[in-house]
């Protein structure tokens, strides 16, 4: 069943508009898994010792750190340690910066990805996210057509992707150049997720009320609703 079968434009369009937002937030919550996968690989592959080489891991590890090597209520690190789910030893830690040379008999240390680690469960919720939204193009393209074309967003581009691709999108692993490209991925999730909220979006409002409202209601309101093809095609969307 093909959408462009139907004279239903408002309808349409609306359908069009809604995808694309869910395809951003699919987007947005891969980007973030792939920051996650991308961390996994580099805390399983290089010490403590190794990474703070760099500086992007410098401010994960370090940033806001008192004279005590303690880190202060609100903390960079601690802010990152929340975001990025990293754990390490605060003791090695705190070792590992203050000893002036390794002993070769003494193991590295070495930092992990722990979803348990935070109180907020960000990287549960956003693999939540994720599969629903993947979900959707799932079980939209078995009644449009998984070469539909939608318009998406990654962050401030703009692109058309088909349902069938978004549908198979894995969240591969997005390098972390800095420390802040992870708050700016996480930033960007937060905006696309609260713009689609009922609160703020009137067509997501529109189709939660219409599984609500009565029937004469819903004629009189989206007089497009009257038309047989219209309301078969969003039986079908709504289920």
């Amino acid at each position: 069943m093909n959408i462009n079968d139907f004279s239903c434009n408002i309808l349409k369009e609306k359908v069009q508009n809604i995808l694309g937002q869910i395809g951003s937030l699919e987007i947005a919550a891969a980007r973030y898994l792939g920051v996650i996968n991308y961390l996994k690989k580099e805390f399983s592959s290089k010490s403590v010792e190794e990474l703070l080489k760099e500086e992007k891991y410098r401010k994960i590890f370090l940033g806001g750190l008192n004279e005590d090597l303690q880190p202060s209520p609100n903390s960079l690190s601690k802010f990152y340690f929340y975001l990025y789910h990293v754990k390490v030893d605060k003791d090695g830690l705190k070792e590992e910066l203050t000893s002036s040379s390794r002993t070769s008999s003494k193991p590295p240390l070495y930092a992990k990805v722990n979803p348990e680690n935070s109180v907020y469960h960000i990287l549960e919720n956003v693999s939540q996210i994720f599969q629903a939204t993947q979900e959707v193009m799932r079980t939209t393209q078995i009644f449009l057509d998984p070469k539909y074309r939608i318009q998406v967003k990654d962050a401030d581009r703009s692109l058309e992707m088909s349902l069938g691709d978004l549908a198979k999108l894995k969240p591969d692993i997005y390098e972390l150049k800095s420390a802040e490209d992870g708050v700016e991925i996480f930033e960007n999730l937060l905006k696309v997720a609260f713009a689609i909220l009922p609160d703020y979006n009137e067509d997501i409002f529109m189709f939660i009320s219409l599984a609500t409202i009565p029937r004469f209601f819903a004629d009189k309101t989206h007089p497009y609703l009257k038309n047989k093809a219209c309301e078969t095609f969003l039986k079908a969307i709504m289920g």
